[in-house]
């Protein structure tokens, strides 16, 4: 029990609370004082005395005594002492000091609940940015969705007109961007625009050119792997119904969205529907029985991120797996 906890209270077993209500009251705010504290430090007597003052205020105009006491109450159990330092830095400072030692969504809410020092910070857009930023640089799209959120941010502030400071303690924008994002990871349809201003990597599920090469007898009616080799990495859909890339093949293609799926059609004939799959590293996948597809980062270093690393999940589940003998053994 927090309450039983020795460690969490002042050795004094005569410090108290005097409160004294002045003439003007409640236009003069009430005069607090600790009384009988010599074993307090003068800043976790100042930090006490903070926590005190601000209940004392929200209960303006009526009598405040069991506000103030619980508040005290609650500044030793809540680790008060210990914390008292940091409670007297302004909360700018705490949330810079915030955004430094807590870089992920479970560390700001495991260090809030740690030390409510921080509890008032523990949204602040300088804390979230920062969050945002280390999470979505592990993502496909970092770029652009960096643009978009910091672009939005900007928009919405500069038409509120608020200070620097309001802006980065009161809206909490970035802590909201966090989860919308986190939401539209998880989401499984994908727009005309959204699918347009994608390049894709397009691969078979099974390569036939290799499968018309000479193989061994082992190998003879086994389709092997197509996912090592890509087919194009270049692949755009167009709004106009077309495909476009550097692979000729492709621009005889056409699309269209039918029940949530993308129909592809050569020379007027439908040839495949491709189902649409949101990935882990929130990228997109189209797939049919034929071909699949995967969103190439055109942001990344390596020129489209759309080297080995984007299919590694299936590459490193591929298994070269002769026939038995004695399905080969001819009679």
């Amino acid at each position: 029990d927090r309450i039983a906890d020795p460690t969490l209270w002042p050795d004094d077993p005569d410090l108290a609370l005097r409160i004294t209500y002045p003439p003007g009251y409640p236009d003069e705010a009430p005069r607090l004082a600790v009384e009988g504290g010599s074993s307090l430090h003068p800043v976790q007597e100042r930090a006490l005395l903070r926590d005190v003052y601000h209940a004392a205020r929200i209960e303006a105009g009526t009598p405040c005594e069991l506000s103030c006491i619980q508040a005290a109450r609650n500044f030793f159990l809540d680790g008060g002492l210990s914390q008292a330092g940091m409670a007297l830095l302004s909360d700018d400072c705490l949330a810079e000091i915030l955004s430094y030692v807590a870089t992920t969504k479970e560390a700001v809410e495991g260090i809030a609940r740690a030390l409510p020092v921080f509890k008032g910070v523990e949204k602040a857009d300088v804390v979230w940015k920062e969050v945002c930023r280390r999470r979505w640089r592990e993502k496909w799209g970092f770029e652009r969705r960096w643009e978009r959120a910091v672009e939005e941010y900007v928009r919405q502030h500069q038409s509120r007109g608020v200070t620097r400071t309001a802006k980065s303690l009161t809206h909490h924008y970035w802590h909201h961007r966090y989860h919308e994002e986190e939401c539209d990871s998880q989401r499984s349809t994908i727009t005309t625009d959204e699918l347009c201003s994608i390049s894709f990597d397009c691969r078979n599920w099974f390569s036939m050119r290799e499968y018309h090469r000479r193989q061994s007898i082992r190998m003879q009616d086994v389709l092997p792997a197509g996912l090592r080799e890509s087919l194009a990495k270049d692949v755009r859909f167009d709004v106009r119904g077309g495909v476009r890339s550097e692979k000729s093949w492709f621009l005889s293609l056409r699309w269209s969205f039918v029940d949530g799926e993308v129909r592809l059609k050569h020379q007027g004939r439908s040839i495949e529907s491709l189902r649409v799959r949101r990935l882990p590293s929130w990228g997109w996948q189209l797939w049919g029985n034929g071909f699949v597809f995967r969103s190439v980062d055109d942001d990344e270093d390596d020129g489209g991120g759309g080297g080995e690393d984007l299919w590694e999940d299936y590459l490193s589940r591929i298994v070269m797996q002769e026939k038995p003998e004695y399905r080969t053994t001819r009679t």
